[in-house]
């Protein structure tokens, strides 16, 4: 039974590495299969497509960020998942809802509007929610004290589109050193990339990236709608639509089992305010994922379904 205990945990940790990483920030991919069509290749920037100009009156959007600004950011995200064999449920439960706290600081801004920042992860903890199975709480705890400490640098257009990020961690578990990386990449990009051309009410775009969530190569398209806009800021509603081929999965959670991504999808539903002279957004998104997977020497062919809500909001973790 404790093998099957043990399979089942990796199985759910495996996908909550995946849920930190695709929870509606924009990251760029580092490496994984060949992307479909439609789709940037691996590594490169996130294509921004406009489908809709909106009303007038129409504006560019464009950050506006000045060196030596600092800013805090929070991130809550909750989660709840469900495990199956074989298509029978084996367990339900609520995942400890983790609060990640981040440091932003502009270094430099070019002529061009292109904004080199800093990030540095000052916190990230646990917090035990009623259903939570005290293995798992122990097991994400352990993780998430390893990410404390995690510090990089990043540059980003004027039009939010993400390059050239760097994130180190010396001091973190070997174990769980992809993971976590993984998480520290997903805010390689704080920002929503905007279309090049001016826009207002109504107007939608589409923004395409290829991105490597612990050992997985996922494809997320998210469907932007401008709601409103004023000189400071723009609220946007958004869609988010993921899918991953088959393929063979690489991540330390699993113990160095050989474990295969069967299928992977996901969904996503929210808003976020952007304000133009900062890199700390206002938003919630509301998603769901569903990936199966084999193990080599395990149980047979494994089912999780997750929920997560994830809030970021200016300030320190509170």
């Amino acid at each position: 039974m404790e093998p099957m205990r043990t399979a089942l945990f990796r199985s759910i940790a495996g996908m909550a590495a995946v849920a930190f990483i695709t929870a509606g920030l924009p990251v760029q991919a580092r490496h994984g299969s060949q992307a479909p069509a439609g789709f940037p290749a691996a590594g490169s920037p996130s294509t921004v497509t406009l489908l809709s100009n909106g009303a007038e009156p129409r504006v560019p959007l464009r950050y506006k960020l000045k060196a030596g600004e600092k800013a805090q950011m929070s991130m809550t995200m909750a989660m709840g998942t469900t495990v199956s064999m074989g298509g029978a449920q084996m367990m339900a439960m609520e995942l400890p809802t983790m609060k990640i706290g981040v440091d932003v600081d502009v270094q430099s801004v070019a002529a061009n509007g292109d904004a080199t920042y800093g990030v540095l992860f000052t916190s990230m903890t646990a917090e035990a929610a009623p259903g939570t199975d005290p293995a798992m709480a122990q097991m994400i705890q352990g993780a998430a004290g390893s990410i404390t400490g995690t510090k990089g640098t990043a540059i980003i257009s004027e039009r939010g589109i993400s390059r050239e990020a760097k994130f180190s961690n010396p001091g973190a578990d070997p174990a769980l050193a992809q993971a976590l990386s993984q998480v520290s990449n997903s805010l390689e990009s704080m920002s929503m990339p905007f279309p090049a051309e001016p826009v207002g009410v109504g107007a939608q775009w589409e923004v395409r990236q290829s991105i490597n969530s612990g050992g997985i190569s996922v494809y997320q398209k998210t469907t932007a709608e401008l709601v409103s806009v004023t000189a400071s800021e723009v609220t946007l509603k958004l869609t988010v639509e993921q899918t991953a081929p088959a393929q063979a999965m690489e991540n330390p959670a699993f113990g160095g089992m050989k474990v295969s991504i069967d299928s992977y999808k996901g969904s996503g539903t929210g808003s976020t305010t952007v304000r133009f002279a900062s890199l700390v957004p206002t938003a919630e998104i509301n998603s769901t994922a569903s990936m199966t997977m084999s193990m080599e020497g395990g149980p047979g062919q494994l089912g999780t379904d997750m929920r997560i809500k994830t809030t970021i909001v200016p300030g320190a973790v509170k």
